[in-house]
């Protein structure tokens, strides 16, 4: 048993699998299945222990989030994959987050590039948003904006100067010099204003959330997760029909002919995966994104289901997806393995119990062989 237990731990630090970010263009749903990566040998991958920090201001997030995002900018600077691959198309696709990259750093000077460190994100079904911006801010900036610009206001809110930008209606202030609180509804400012240090509210009084978040595997630069079915299921169904050519009634579109050619190349099992992972969002508690960046870019999507066997059912289905998304990218003209089918050819599902894994990482050469390829499709 013992010589075996080596095999295994030998064969697991051999098989680094590898995944990638396609393109800034891709939606995080397309990412979200798509792309993963780790090595697959041994038992359920250990989480990172949650900093108590994000802990803490986890309290200012509303309690029950349709989806919440984390990314710590800081850490991802420091980087070298950040420095050679992602800093300048990021910084240049800045202006088109929303407005609201532009808004902070047009009024307080923050910028993803430069004092910004971390953001929290957490939305709700009703459009209600909770935002905090960590890092250095200047609040003299801020003051003489507002002065010479129509487009923002300020004003007194129980005794704390808080400021509106009436070009996007959202609202903000500062939580104290390295914090700054934002939200388009004006019962979340009050919240967030009321919450203290010692508080145990918000997101963080979830436990079923706070569980999902402490079985996230990376927590160190960027994570996101989800808990609402609906959500789950728009996920799956999104991907469907921007991969498989699934049309709302279910059909195949006759423009993949080509493709269903393949199709019957492989087993009826597989190829039927794709058609019923829309039906298995009702057997997913959570599904959570996360990654760690260093010289490469490791991803990892969880899925947490309701029992073992749905989890079992769900690597399968997965499978399929990605078998079905190999041949959608090689073609049948296709001699070449091309860049995404690379990627594919680097995913791993894994399974522990009622949870399954996805892994992959991604690499210079990766991001490089992308771009070459979408600039002969331009």
């Amino acid at each position: 048993m013992k010589e075996y237990f080596k095999s295994l731990c030998t064969t697991a630090f051999r098989c680094f699998f590898r995944h990638s970010l396609f393109s800034c263009r891709l939606s995080l749903t397309a990412l979200c299945l798509l792309l993963a990566v780790y090595f697959g040998c041994g038992g359920k991958p250990k989480p990172e222990k949650l900093p108590y920090s994000v802990r803490q201001n986890l309290n200012l997030l509303q309690e029950n989030p349709q989806f919440v995002i984390y990314m710590n900018f800081k850490n991802m600077r420091q980087t070298e994959f950040w420095k050679e691959n992602l800093r300048d198309s990021i910084i240049n696709a800045e202006n088109t987050f929303g407005n609201l990259m532009n808004t902070f750093k047009a009024a307080t000077g923050v910028s993803i590039d430069d004092n910004l460190d971390e953001i929290y994100f957490a939305n709700s079904w009703l459009g209600e948003n909770s935002i905090i911006l960590k890092g250095i801010f200047n609040r003299e900036k801020l003051n003489n904006y507002i002065l010479n610009d129509t487009l923002f206001t300020k004003e007194d809110f129980n005794g704390i100067t808080l400021y509106k930008s009436n070009q996007n209606n959202l609202y903000f202030f500062f939580k104290d010099n390295f914090t700054l609180c934002a939200s388009n509804y004006t019962k979340r400012i009050e919240s967030m204003m009321n919450t203290t240090d010692t508080s145990h509210t918000g997101l963080s009084a979830n436990e079923n959330i706070m569980s999902v978040v402490d079985d996230i595997t990376y927590k160190e630069y960027f994570w996101m997760f989800t808990t609402e079915k609906t959500f789950i299921r728009g996920v799956f169904e999104n991907y469907l029909k921007s991969k498989s050519g699934i049309s709302d009634a279910g059909e195949i579109n006759k423009s993949d002919s080509a493709v269903i050619e393949q199709f019957q190349q492989i087993d009826s099992s597989e190829i039927q995966a794709n058609l019923i992972l829309n039906s298995l969002y009702k057997s997913i508690n959570s599904i959570s994104f996360s990654l760690v960046m260093k010289d490469d870019l490791k991803f990892v999507i969880q899925f947490k289901c309701i029992d073992d066997r749905s989890a079992e059912q769900l690597k399968q289905a997965v499978g399929g997806i990605i078998i079905v998304s190999k041949l959608s990218a090689t073609g049948k003209e296709k001699k070449d393995i091309g860049p995404t089918e690379k990627l594919l050819n680097k995913v791993k599902i894994e399974n522990y119990d009622n949870y399954v894994f996805i892994y992959l990482t991604v690499e210079r050469e990766n991001i490089i062989q992308i771009r070459e390829s979408l600039g002969k499709t331009n």
